[in-house]
């Protein structure tokens, strides 16, 4: 960490990010090793192994039979066992955005190793639950974005759902809030322009923290936040 400040978040996210980076090195020398003993499979059976997932997203009042190359992502994996950083921290979510004109939808996936959570008032004495926190993190929200199917779309909404669940969900709480604030003194300073002199307020970036109290019950549930094709851990 040198000099830097760090937080235990901070700290656990790195420790695991370097774990991460050992595994896959040490798999890389591992296969490469069985590649050079020739113990490896030829590339046709190897390409046996491959499973290619592919799928479509289209407008809502599509015929199921009647989608055409519309995919959103190809998901490639093989029967090679998943790291363990992966396996236990890994979260994927599909975020998709729906045009609020014509329906035509689209979507990607997100891997993500934590989740970073809204924490609700600033007042200490209000308590914030960790369920509202991913639900204000899952809600759904109008986005300004400009429909590829239709002329008329320039909106659309978006939702996110969980498609694959890790072992360990890790949740990281927002604490700071970022403010801007007049600077200490009076606030102003002069700029020569164009051989004039303008008033303008300085502003500095402020952050704060939250010090709302946050409810931490036994067990947390969020199976509200999943796929309906995914089955819930």
């Amino acid at each position: 960490a040198g000099f830097f400040q760090r937080d235990a978040h901070e700290f656990l996210s790195d420790l695991i990010d370097f774990l991460h980076d050992e595994l896959a090195a040490e798999k890389c020398d591992n296969d490469a090793s069985k590649e050079a003993e020739g113990d490896s499979k030829p590339a046709a059976a190897a390409g046996e192994d491959k499973i290619v997932v592919e799928e479509h997203i289209g407008s809502s009042n599509h015929d199921p039979d009647e989608v055409k190359n519309e995919s959103s992502a190809k998901l490639t994996t093989t029967n090679n066992a998943a790291l363990p950083t992966d396996d236990f921290f890994h979260l994927k979510v599909r975020v998709c955005l729906e045009c609020n004109s014509c329906g035509y939808s689209r979507s990607k996936d997100e891997l993500y190793r934590h989740l970073s959570i809204e924490v609700g008032n600033a007042n200490e004495n209000d308590i914030w639950t960790v369920e509202q926190g991913l639900k204000q993190f899952f809600h759904s929200e109008k986005r300004d974005v400009k429909c590829e199917k239709c002329d008329d779309g320039k909106t659309a909404t978006q939702t996110m759902e969980i498609i694959s669940c890790p072992k360990a969900l890790l949740l990281h709480f927002k604490r700071f809030i970022v403010t801007q604030e007049l600077k200490p003194g009076n606030g102003k300073y002069d700029k020569e322009s164009d051989g004039k002199s303008e008033n303008k307020a300085a502003f500095e970036m402020v952050l704060k923290k939250n010090k709302a109290k946050i409810l931490l019950e036994e067990s947390l549930s969020i199976t509200p936040f999943i796929g309906d094709k995914v089955k819930s851990p």
